[in-house]
């Protein structure tokens, strides 16, 4: 198993361990973002980038 793989494990498994709720949310936003993708998946892709870019600077 690739370490890709492993991380997309662990990232489903807290997934599926989250509350209900919050479960449901993360599913929506999702769902939300693969429409996205579909539209225009070079600009999709670009915007999470600079998204995680941000998060991770603290912005």
């Amino acid at each position: 198993m690739t370490f890709e793989e492993q991380t997309l494990l662990i990232i489903k498994g807290s997934i599926a361990d989250l509350p209900e709720a919050e479960r449901q949310r993360v599913e929506t936003a999702e769902r939300h973002i693969r429409a996205l993708i579909q539209q225009d998946k070079g600009a999709a892709v670009m915007a999470m980038a600079l998204i995680g870019a941000e998060l991770d600077a603290g912005r």
